[in-house]
This record gives C-alpha cells, sequence and structure tokens, in this order.
C-alpha cells in the first residue's frame, strides 16, 4: 500500500513536471549573453512594455505586476512562439563587445551575481532597428527597466548575464504565442 501511494506522487510529479507548472523544472543549462534595458521614465519611454509585440496590452493583473519582462530578439532560436515564455536571468561578471566593437568591461556591474530574478517575454528587441545590440555575436535580452535595475546600477545601460528558459511561475497568466509584429520600432 505504502509503495502504491509512493508511485502515485512520484506519477503526479512528472506529470505536473511535462505540463510545466513546476518553475524551474526545466533548468536547461545557463547560456551567456548580454543584457540592455527598456521602459524607463527619464528616457521617455515610461511603459513601452505594455505596447510590446506580444499583444498583451497593459500587464497589470497578469501576474507581472513586478513589471519583470523583456524582450527577446527577432534572430534567437526561442523567438518563434516565445510570447508569454519564462526566463531566468542573473547578472554575470564579465567583459564583452558590442555589435559595433565597442569593448564593455562589466566585471563589477552586478549587485549579486547569484541573484536570480524570472523574466516573462513580452515584447521583441528586433535586429533590423537595433543592430548594436539586439542581434550578432552573442545572445542579447532587453529587460524591462525595472527588471534591469534589480541586477545592476542603471548607469552600467548594459551587463552580462546568465539565462535558462524556465517554467513559468504559477501567477503568471499571459499565453504562449507568437509575435504579432515589431510595434516599439
Amino acid at each position: 500500500m505504502a509503495m502504491a501511494v509512493a508511485t502515485s506522487k512520484v506519477l503526479v510529479l512528472l506529470v505536473f513536471v511535462a505540463l510545466g507548472l513546476v518553475p524551474g523544472a526545466f533548468s536547461y543549462g545557463w547560456r551567456i549573453g548580454r543584457a540592455t534595458n527598456y521602459g524607463d521614465a527619464s528616457t521617455g519611454d515610461p511603459a513601452s512594455f505594455h505596447s510590446g509585440s506580444c499583444g498583451y496590452g497593459s500587464l497589470w493583473g497578469k501576474g507581472v505586476d513586478n513589471l519583470n519582462v523583456l524582450a527577446i530578439p527577432s534572430k534567437h532560436p526561442d523567438f518563434q512562439w516565445s510570447c508569454g515564455s519564462c526566463y531566468e536571468v542573473k547578472c554575470h561578471p564579465m567583459t564583452y563587445k558590442d555589435n559595433y566593437g565597442n569593448v564593455h568591461h562589466r566585471e563589477h556591474a552586478c549587485y549579486d551575481p547569484h541573484r536570480v530574478i524570472t523574466f516573462a517575454v513580452t515584447d521583441c528587441c528586433p535586429c533590423h532597428s537595433n543592430t548594436q545590440w539586439c542581434c550578432g555575436d552573442m545572445d542579447h535580452f532587453d529587460l524591462s527597466h525595472h527588471g534591469f535595475s534589480q541586477l545592476a546600477a542603471r548607469h552600467w545601460g548594459t551587463f552580462g548575464i546568465k539565462y535558462r528558459k524556465v517554467a513559468c511561475p504559477w501567477y503568471v497568466s499571459l499565453p504562449k504565442k507568437h509575435h504579432y509584429g515589431h510595434k516599439r520600432f
């Protein structure tokens, strides 16, 4: 009897993992990239994350009230059906080049390189209009200003990241779908 109960619990857990209901369960290996930010009122871009290419409209009440959202490059391998997907992101001290060849020393940019924040995809970082950052020689995420500021100070402008795709937390209620267009650019 005890064996049957234990087996049932394991099967239920496996079903939850398979359905993506256990955040972090599909924690693929960490990948290296870089991040910039958007949605900052001081730059005249206060709420662009509410009009992202995923077409969600206002994000209030959709489980991302903390506004930890990101724009994924249009050439990223996960782009096609990435709307509503989630990624764990952490700051990664490193030096790297942007797509114009400028070197960025960000070894001291991170508040805490071990802090992990989950971001939901709500927008696109289009390669055709942001060639310096969105696409090129390394992976890139354009993080909401709010999320960026939790990992590094705004004055850095960009920093290295480690990231991995994960199941979204239960409270994020964004349906998975295709990007509608590149409305921001």
